[in-house]
């Protein structure tokens, strides 16, 4: 999901729990990222 799909969701999207899905999905995303660059910096 982007940001600029934010303006579409519906409040069903929010209800069924899509929007939570996707935030957690990115989360992870970062996680993974930060994770890799303090690896790369400790080397």
């Amino acid at each position: 999901m982007r940001v600029k799909e934010f303006d579409k969701l519906s409040k069903r999207d929010f209800e069924n729990g899509a929007v939570l899905d996707a935030i957690r999905k990115a989360l992870k995303k970062l996680e993974i990222i930060e994770s890799q660059e303090k690896e790369g910096k400790n080397e």
